[in-house]
């Protein structure tokens, strides 16, 4: 049963009650086709218990305490809603707009082309009902569309050209040739197979079998990838058995069928913003005052992105002079030890946020990356373009850290060794691997370094803070070195361990001590590698040590979820 526009009044607060109409609004415009009613139904079955402290919700059974403060403002919505309510449910889905006169004139007395008709029909629903990766679609469709529609093989083709129609694109000729390589056999390029197997006949042989898997599966009519990227060919060398290689296929699909829901919305964005454009364009000509907003009249300069990157960059470059203490991140394990294409990419992620986490402090390091072979200098100019610009926050260089600095200073950071570091020393220079260390290639590569150029070595306390050991990614250790210098507190430091370390602790146990669970609890609400998003990493990167102690004791001491809802409430920006 479809509910009432007053039964809303009883289930939703006035946030709700604003995204459902925004929702009829969208309808209403053409801008999404799903029957609203749809998306109401779902979200009472899911909807929550209202809050504690939460006074925006109108009084009902299940919650006859709750105070109601913007009853007139809900009402003046709900009225709004009851308005739209007869325009929106009149309008035809693209769906229910095939008739069985136009399914005649469709098939063209060829009835061996139902099939084709009714698939395209529960694609076109399944686009309407879904709750994420939006699309709309057109209203109508001539014959000629349809017929059309129908003669594409792939649904992901026959998506493409219904958003085509919708946006007043022609581009039926690409679109059927994208169809051609969707439906077809997967194609690997001789010249990627030989780039990356070379003659090696055992290898070419793994690429074979993969190719004949993907083709059984696609002559079985399974949704398959249509292409494979370096990377793909690199892991399949590596799988084995029919299992491994389904698991992946079918992962490979997951990922490009994110890519092109991806594009669908980049697509349709573009038109949504050409005519917000148009319509504020409209709006300013008649207007009569003067006109405030983004690129108008503001209260406050707008500052750009570059604007802020120079900042920080400059607040980094400011500390390469005789006061500033350098930070070595070294590389030159690699012209021995090779790194496979993940753990690459993954060391030079690593790299990126080491730059960007040191340079955001007031008083950073002078960061240092040396022993950079000429590959590496290539791959860290892809993901930081101004590494050899004047104003870079760091220096990247191919020389060793014993070129650049005294042995006697330097003290090397290995989770090895059996050596604690105390405290931070402003007259040392303390190294970090620049490494990926994990399964069964850990090697302890950073303690025999230290040991072979006879500099000192030392570990950081975690087991005496925090009551466990781990080998941390260089970005952490960056952040750690930095909280300790502005602080000298290993246990404030340490919250940039990563929570997961904690987490591993009490879910591998089978029976985790209290202390180790709260631990965790407050270790991963005070992170500044917060999984809940950028608001939250700020909040808590702002933290001084003391705030990070009170809060991290109160959040061991809630006894409820409510009770913690409300003290991180307090800790909003």
């Amino acid at each position: 049963m479809q509910p009432t526009i007053m039964g809303l009044a009883s289930q939703f607060s006035q946030r709700k009650v604003k995204t459902f109409l925004d929702i009829f609004l969208r309808t209403e415009r053409g801008l999404i086709h799903r029957t609203p009613y749809l998306l109401v139904n779902r979200t009472l079955k899911t909807e929550t218990k209202p809050r504690p402290g939460d006074k925006s919700v109108f009084t009902s059974k299940s919650s006859p305490d709750i105070n109601i403060k913007s009853k007139s403002e809900t009402e003046k919505l709900l009225n709004k809603l009851k308005s739209l309510k007869g325009s929106v449910s009149e309008k035809l889905r693209l769906s229910e707009t095939m008739t069985p006169e136009l399914e005649q004139l469709v098939l063209e007395n060829q009835p061996n082309r139902s099939f084709l008709l009714r698939q395209a029909l529960v694609e076109i629903k399944g686009a309407e009902d879904r709750t994420k990766h939006l699309l709309s679609l057109p209203e109508s469709l001539t014959v000629d569309e349809w017929r059309t529609l129908i003669s594409l093989q792939d649904y992901r083709s026959r998506l493409t050209y219904l958003q085509s129609i919708y946006l007043g694109k022609d581009c039926l000729d690409e679109i059927r040739k994208q169809d051609e390589i969707y439906s077809g056999p997967l194609q690997i390029s001789e010249e990627m197979i030989s780039e990356l197997v070379g003659d090696d006949k055992d290898e070419r042989r793994k690429i074979k079998i993969f190719q004949g898997h993907h083709e059984m599966l696609r002559q079985e009519g399974q949704l398959l990838p249509s292409s494979v990227t370096e990377k793909n060919l690199t892991d399949i060398l590596h799988l084995t058995g029919t299992s491994r290689i389904k698991k992946y296929l079918s992962f490979m699909f997951k990922t490009e069928i994110s890519q092109f829901n991806e594009g669908l919305r980049k697509a349709e964005n573009a038109k949504r913003t050409e005519e917000m454009k148009k319509i504020a364009k409209e709006k300013k000509a008649n207007a009569n005052h003067i006109v405030y907003g983004l690129g108008e009249n503001v209260i406050m300069h707008r500052i750009s992105d570059s604007t802020m990157n120079s900042f920080f960059n400059w607040i980094a470059v400011r500390e390469f002079h005789e006061w500033g203490i350098p930070l070595v991140i070294d590389m030159s394990h690699h012209k021995s030890w090779k790194m496979d294409r993940s753990s690459k990419k993954s060391l030079f992620t690593e790299l990126s946020n080491s730059i960007s986490i040191n340079r955001m402090y007031k008083t950073p390091f002078q960061l240092h990356i040396t022993g950079l072979q000429e590959e590496h200098m290539e791959s860290l100019k892809k993901i930081v373009p101004s590494v050899n610009e004047p104003d870079a926050a760091f220096n990247a260089t191919s020389q060793n850290h014993l070129d650049l600095f005294p042995a006697e200073k330097m003290v090397y950071l290995s989770p090895d060794s059996n050596n604690d570091l105390q405290k931070f020393n402003p007259d040392d220079i303390y190294v970090i691997g620049g490494i990926i260390d994990k399964g069964n290639d850990r090697l302890p590569l950073t303690l025999s370094a230290a040991k072979r150029l006879r500099i000192r070595h030392a570990r950081f306390p975690m087991r005496q803070h925090l009551g466990l050991t781990g080998d941390l990614n260089v970005d952490s250790c960056v952040a750690i070195m930095n909280d300790l210098k502005a602080s000298q507190d290993w246990f404030y430091s340490f919250r940039w361990v990563p929570s997961r370390h904690l987490g591993n602790r009490v879910k591998t146990n089978l029976n985790p001590s209290l202390q180790h669970q709260l631990a965790y609890r407050a270790h991963r609400h005070l992170t500044p590698n917060s999984w809940k998003g950028e608001t939250e990493s700020v909040r808590n990167l702002n933290l001084g040590p003391a705030q990070y102690r009170m809060y991290y004791q109160k959040i061991k001491d809630c006894k409820t979820r409510e009770e913690l809802d409300e003290l991180l409430e307090e800790l909003k920006i």
